[in-house]
């Protein structure tokens, strides 16, 4: 079995092959959870925990490298449920996926997309991951949701559920929700502004190359933005149209500019927000 700080520098190195590492992982997992070895199924969960956050990390910057925003969007958010997953039964690991959180939530906040749908269900049937046993308030297993059991992440699945309702909320609990506009065939529509991540994706190079941003508010003028009309939408972000917002302000129309310091070296990269 291959300790935490044998695997460690594997994972950052280029051309690293995770599947061949969490193969060998679950080998061993499988072996401790069969000797019924908790403390050891559960520290072989958490290094695989570990080379996911790296592969679907890595996974991430390749997707948007390819302008497969919202495909890396998912996979964020699949990176930041296994950071918390991991740190809430291994806390003291939080360090080593750090940057790797650092970086998710940064990415987070440079994506356009504000209205999401949330699910109001009522479940009406739901049973534990590790015992099957059916949960509710009056029958309860023991088994702690969002825990680890013998090398098994417990979590309740759900077998029978009415949907109450779908509605619009800007903090969802599941963040692949993104709204989409679709066409006459019922084709989704991507319309979302990407500008800030294809700005950072011109300076940002490599995956584990450390990057950092701060916002400028600044003031433009008219003429800074082609065939801006008092009925077009005010480029300050309002939502309001240009005539009732900014298009008489004497200090001209609000804006956004985008400080990017990349790596140790913190050059700065400057990409504006319209």
């Amino acid at each position: 079995m291959k300790q935490l700080n044998e695997i460690l520098p594997l994972l950052n190195k280029v051309g690293c092959d995770y599947e061949y590492l969490l193969s060998d992982i679950v080998t061993e997992k499988k072996k401790a959870q069969n000797s019924n070895d908790e403390h050891i199924a559960n520290y072989l969960w958490a290094e695989e925990t570990i080379v996911k956050i790296v592969r679907d990390f890595v996974s991430v910057f390749n997707l948007l490298k390819q302008e497969e925003f919202y495909k890396a969007w998912c996979a964020a958010e699949q990176v930041e449920l296994c950071i918390n997953n991991l740190i809430r039964n291994f806390p003291d690991f939080y360090q080593i996926v750090s940057y790797h959180n650092t970086i998710i939530h940064q990415l987070q906040r440079l994506y356009p997309y504000r209205l999401f749908a949330s699910y109001v269900i009522n479940i009406k049937r739901e049973e534990c991951s590790i015992c099957h046993k059916p949960r509710s308030i009056r029958s309860m297993c023991g088994h702690r949701k969002g825990y680890v059991y013998n090398g098994e992440l417990c979590y309740n699945t759900v077998t029978d559920l009415d949907i109450i309702s779908i509605d619009l909320v800007q903090n969802p609990v599941h963040k692949y929700a993104v709204l989409f506009l679709s066409d006459e065939k019922g084709d989704n529509q991507n319309d979302y502004d990407y500008g800030l991540l294809k700005g950072l994706m011109t300076y940002w190079k490599d995956p584990f190359q450390p990057w950092n941003y701060r916002i400028e508010d600044i003031r433009l003028e008219e003429k800074d933005f082609s065939d801006l009309t008092s009925e077009s939408l005010c480029p300050c972000g309002s939502g309001e149209k240009y005539g009732a917002c900014c298009k008489n302000n004497p200090l001209g129309i609000k804006h956004k500019k985008y400080i990017f310091y990349m790596d140790a070296t913190y050059e700065q990269k400057s990409i504006d927000e319209y």
